[in-house]
């Protein structure tokens, strides 16, 4: 599998942006607070995409209250499959993926069977704030997308997604994530899933990291990782541009992921991206800054 530890050099050279010089230097300089909910909430991150004209998953239903969840069936009658968010949730965490081979009869990707009371408490577990530090949220039902074949195949169990890091404008640096058996079909580093070094001119991957060791296989699909050309890469940066120059936030991390059927999509951006992407490419941020 190619496992070799990361080198401590990259951990404690000068050239590493950390916690502290990321929310002093780069968030509270860069990003008015004023503004993060354009970021933090996903709902209005979708209604700004919208505005500016990048695409993004069709919602399909939003909720806020208990009320509104009296025709939860026939709401969602329409959709054999759907993801269900909170719309103020982070790191993945919330996020549940469901299939509806007939009205009403709903389970996971794990294969989990969901009755509609255990749908309904989970909507419910939303709202009241499980996942969004019991802060009152709303529920972000969106269309399930369908990952691009060519990343299908060195992925494993979810969608991969790509992360662009943009400081004032620029993009500086690019990740992309692979989910894992481990990872429950998320892309998450965090979670158990792989983060990839991408050559921000040609789109190329060039290494990969798990666990905090370096790969040069996926685990579960044994592919190789590094020296794939990720497909529509020029589409993907034009998207991040886009956002770059129309948010008032300036420093934030793009995601995107491929579609099968259409294409280059920006998931959502985050107005504190993770440091991660710096081990993924062997590369510290100050010196690019």
């Amino acid at each position: 599998m190619g496992f070799g530890l990361i080198k401590s050099v990259l951990s404690a050279s000068e050239k590493v942006v950390g916690l502290n010089y990321r929310n002093f230097e780069l968030i509270y300089k860069l990003n008015e607070r004023q503004h993060y909910p354009m970021a933090d909430d996903k709902i209005e991150s979708k209604e700004f995409l919208k505005e500016i004209g990048v695409p993004t998953a069709e919602t399909y239903r939003t909720y806020s209250a208990l009320f509104e969840l009296d025709d939860l069936t026939d709401d969602l009658s329409g959709y054999p499959s759907f993801v269900i968010k909170p719309s103020n949730g982070s790191r993945g965490n919330g996020i549940l993926i469901l299939y509806q081979p007939e009205k009403g009869k709903y389970r996971s990707t794990s294969g989990r069977v969901y009755p509609l009371k255990d749908l309904r408490y989970f909507i419910a577990s939303i709202i009241f704030g499980k996942f969004s530090m019991g802060q009152q949220d709303r529920v972000l039902i969106e269309k399930k997308l369908t990952a691009d074949q060519s990343l299908n195949e060195i992925s494993f169990g979810g969608l991969a997604d790509i992360r662009v890091l943009i400081a004032g404008e620029k993009l500086i640096q690019a990740m992309l994530r692979l989910p894992t058996s481990g990872s429950d079909g998320k892309a998450n580093l965090h979670q158990g899933g792989i983060g990839v070094g991408v050559d921000l001119a040609s789109g190329i991957t060039t290494r990969a990291i798990y666990k905090d060791r370096w790969i040069t296989k996926h685990p579960d699909t044994q592919k190789e990782l590094t020296g794939f050309q990720i497909p529509h890469w020029e589409r993907m940066l034009e998207l991040s541009v886009m956002i770059a120059k129309n948010c008032p936030m300036k420093y934030i991390g793009v995601d995107l992921i491929i579609d099968r059927d259409q294409g280059p999509l920006v998931i959502e951006f985050n107005a504190r991206p993770g440091l991660e992407i710096q081990n993924a490419n062997l590369a510290g941020l100050k010196d690019i800054l």
